[in-house]
């Protein structure tokens, strides 16, 4: 199982949101979780959907920015010297985050503000890791 925490947003330009968020990573037979940061940049498009309405400050109230792919830039996890096992975990992010996040508001990034997945705090998903 991998868990992303309270993603906070580094910058947004461009169509593409950089960030940074703690994860966690935990095997099945493992006791506890692991923890790590993993640094990512996502590419998103505009919801011209929810673009109806102007707030004072000239963004479009609830504009959403849907997420089209994630990189993880970098990923560092303490005491973890598996490449392989690195690697399989950002894939995973990669593959997952768009579908479990899907979108976020485009005034949070603007304000450099951290965003949640939907009303949770963080997104979850699980993996056919072995174990």
């Amino acid at each position: 199982m991998i868990q992303s925490f309270q993603p906070q947003v580094l910058s947004y330009l461009n169509n593409l949101v950089k960030s940074r968020s703690v994860i966690s990573v935990q095997d099945a037979g493992m006791d506890d979780p692991v923890y790590g940061v993993a640094w990512m940049t996502d590419s998103v498009s505009v919801d011209q959907s929810r673009s109806a309405s102007a707030e004072p400050s000239g963004d479009a109230a609830g504009v959403q920015l849907e997420i089209q792919s994630v990189r993880v830039d970098e990923l560092r996890i303490p005491d973890d010297t598996g490449r392989a096992e690195n690697n399989f975990i950002s894939a995973a992010l990669e593959i997952y985050s768009p579908w479990v996040v899907k979108s976020l508001r485009r005034r949070k990034c603007r304000r450099r503000w951290s965003w949640t997945a939907g009303d949770g705090i963080g997104a979850r998903f699980g993996w056919g890791g072995g174990g």
